[in-house]
């Protein structure tokens, strides 16, 4: 279900599930999805999900964004 819906509206749906069922569906995307998503999603939203996302899949994720979205990513990650 996840492949047919636009980035955007996945994005927006994250909005409006719990952390739980947030992590439920980052499991099933892959990190090309990850990123287009990644760059969608509110600042808040994004920092919960930025937590919950193991490193190397989101360093995968962010070698697909453009360099400006990927910045965008980054400031949003704890210094650790």
């Amino acid at each position: 279900l996840l492949g047919a819906l636009h980035p955007a509206d996945v994005a927006d749906l994250m909005g409006f599930l719990s952390a739980d069922y947030r992590e439920e569906v980052l499991a099933h995307l892959d990190p090309e999805a990850l990123a287009e998503i990644l760059s969608e999603l509110d600042t808040e939203i994004r920092e919960e999900v930025l937590e919950t996302v193991a490193p190397a899949t989101l360093a995968k994720a962010l070698e697909e964004l453009d360099s400006d979205d990927a910045a965008d990513v980054v400031d949003d990650l704890e210094a650790d």
